[in-house]
């Protein structure tokens, strides 16, 4: 009898226990086999002036140079001319017009650029009365979630060794010069975009 009370008491003690809640499902990545990049946006303010609008137009060629060249040997990206983008006549800041421009495309994800700053040096190699100064971003949003999936804000002015000595490396490697813009922007350019893995060159077009 004792030991069929057992018995019942721990039936009732199991049966009477929470059951844990069903995990839910993790969220399966988007597939992105392409990528279009739209051009270049400048971003512009009331207070700028015709100086540093002219900077700014020369920093978007600069970037856009900079990017077919990263791009060069990745056949799933390709890039959309103004002239194209004028072509479809809509925006795409919000999840609706990014699908939208998505699926005209047939494309996976959009990279949209910006570049707010491209400031040159003024001086020599060795003097300036300021140093070269960027600043530019980038969201890869996938067409099919409008979801962003990798992104980067970049703000940088080349600093001088006396201020930041954790840049020894960086200041030997410029040859302990003031760099210009371009320059600046060509060092940053690469490692901010081999952060993100949807960007991967494609296997077979890397050895080419």
């Amino acid at each position: 009898m004792k030991k069929l009370t057992i018995i019942i008491t721990m039936f009732l003690m199991t049966a009477c226990a929470p059951r844990p809640l069903p995990q839910p499902l993790p969220t399966p990545e988007p597939e992105v086999r392409t990528i279009t990049i739209l051009p270049v946006a400048i971003v512009t303010s009331d207070n700028q002036n015709k100086k540093t609008r002219k900077g700014l137009t020369a920093g978007q060629r600069e970037l856009s140079r900079l990017l077919h060249d990263f791009f060069r040997n990745n056949s799933r990206v390709h890039f959309l001319s103004p002239d194209q983008t004028a072509t479809y006549n809509q925006g795409y800041e919000t999840k609706e017009e990014i699908q939208k421009l998505g699926r005209r495309l047939h494309t996976d994800a959009l990279m949209i650029w910006e570049i707010s700053r491209y400031r040159e040096k003024d001086g020599g190699n060795y003097s300036v009365g300021h140093p070269s100064s960027v600043a530019f971003s980038y969201h890869l949003i996938s067409t099919a979630t409008g979801a962003t999936l990798c992104g980067d804000k970049i703000d940088h002015t080349q600093e001088p060794l006396t201020e930041n000595l954790l840049s020894l490396k960086t200041f030997l490697k410029r040859g302990g010069k003031w760099v210009s813009a371009a320059r600046l922007m060509s060092d940053i350019l690469p490692p901010t975009l081999e952060q993100c893995k949807y960007l991967k060159a494609d296997k077979n077009a890397a050895g080419q």
